[in-house]
């Protein structure tokens, strides 16, 4: 489960600081059609890829105040899953969005 972990905090770490790439926020510029919901999708697909490393981080934390028999290691827990639901599906509502309501 650790080195499952640490290799998708490594992954998501890379993935956002490689840097803010203009080929591709051009390319979703072309795919959403307008620049401005572009690089909004864009920076959105960045948050999903930095909410895992927060995500990890939490359950690490959750899991050491559990062992040490902190009862707010269940709040902690429910918390950071909560925060991956919301930055995971953020980008996906905001494509529906996007693409079929507005």
């Amino acid at each position: 489960m650790i080195v499952i972990s640490i290799i998708f905090s490594i992954l998501s770490i890379k993935a956002i600081f490689s840097g803010f790439s203009n080929v591709e926020m051009q390319e979703y510029c072309i795919k959403y059609g307008s620049e401005q919901i572009g690089r909004i999708a864009y920076y959105l697909n960045k948050l999903r890829f930095g909410s895992l490393v927060i995500w990890i981080v939490g359950l690490w934390i959750a899991n050491y105040l559990k062992n040490k028999n902190i009862k707010s290691s269940k709040l902690i827990k429910i918390l950071s899953i909560t925060l991956l639901i919301i930055t995971q599906l953020l980008p996906l509502g905001y494509t529906i969005f996007i693409k079929y309501g507005g």
